[in-house]
């Protein structure tokens, strides 16, 4: 499901402000989204195993009993995103950087996402296609350190991600 599809979705059931899901943990809205979805397809199979049973009673004969799940299938299973995803709190990821000191990075949001496609005019597939782009790099750690460190700027993240820097924070 595509990103914005998602934050629809979410504000349509919910009723939540579009500020307040930009701001979600992208795992929490990912969890969300496919709780959501899961609550959905059991309401829908709810009202269409009504229905089933009666087509089985009138189907049905002596020779042969339909059930329910013939006609319409098994119950959908919950995915592997569960509601213990929802109920916990964001991993707060940590970076050490050149000058040796450990920031925390605040979660990556559908809002970061935003931001890198207006500065770069690309969408979020192009910009993370499987290529190193260190200008997407640096642009996403700044947006993950501003908000708690805004008197860094993008060019000073830029000069603190050294090769050794990030090679300290890889193997913790």
């Amino acid at each position: 499901m595509i990103l914005n599809e998602q934050i629809a979705l979410i504000a349509r059931e919910t009723g939540w402000s579009l500020e307040y899901i930009r701001e979600l943990p992208l795992a929490q809205l990912n969890s969300l989204t496919a709780e959501i979805l899961y609550q959905k397809a059991i309401e829908n199979y709810r009202q269409a195993y009504n229905s089933a049973l009666i087509v089985c009673t009138l189907a049905s004969s002596k020779s042969h009993h339909y059930s329910p799940e013939e006609i319409i299938g098994e119950m959908p299973e919950r995915s592997s995103m569960s509601n213990n995803d929802l109920a916990k709190s964001p991993k707060i990821d940590k970076i050490i950087l050149a000058d040796e000191k450990e920031y925390e990075l605040t979660p990556i949001t559908a809002n970061i996402y935003a931001e890198l496609e207006d500065k770069f005019g690309k969408s979020t597939d192009e910009l993370f296609d499987g290529k190193i782009r260190f200008k997407v790099y640096r642009a996403l750690i700044y947006l993950r350190l501003h908000k708690k460190y805004p008197e860094l700027t993008e060019e000073q993240v830029g000069e603190l991600l050294t090769t050794d820097a990030l090679l300290k924070s890889k193997g913790e």
